[in-house]
């Protein structure tokens, strides 16, 4: 009798923990399609930018010499570029512009091991002011 029981409980609580599981991607889900969808997901800021993607590769640039972050390491073909360079704390900053479509561009940002979403989010504006 006792192990009737436990079986509808076990199912019971296994659906109502779900959305708490799936929670953390639900953002990304609902804002995966439309362009300007922003997400902070893991650490990460993902973005998807109204632009082509060499408007934007110029626009990150622009936005790596303003705020004055160390180059590490650029590499760069014709659908990615991903930039390696450090803040003034010495934290490790990447970012990754790749072509979606001919004028949506995804942009990932990462500060630092864990993530920083505000030096993020900064880092995003910046390459967004400059989209011309």
């Amino acid at each position: 009798m006792k192990r009737l029981l436990a079986l509808p409980l076990m199912w019971v609580l296994l659906f109502a923990g779900t959305p708490v599981l799936l929670s953390g991607c639900a953002a990304l889900v609902a804002g995966g399609g439309a362009a300007g969808a922003v997400a902070y997901v893991r650490g990460e800021l993902r973005s998807e930018v109204e632009c082509s993607y060499q408007q934007c590769r110029e626009a990150t640039d622009r936005a790596v010499d303003q705020l004055e972050l160390t180059k590490i390491d650029r590499r760069t073909d014709g659908m990615t570029t991903r930039y390696e360079l450090e803040d003034a704390d010495d934290k490790s900053v990447n970012i990754r512009v790749a072509k979606k479509t001919d004028n949506i561009t995804d942009v990932r940002i990462r500060v630092g091991t864990f993530g920083d979403e505000t030096k993020s989010r900064h880092i995003l504006r910046a390459i967004e002011d400059n989209i011309r």
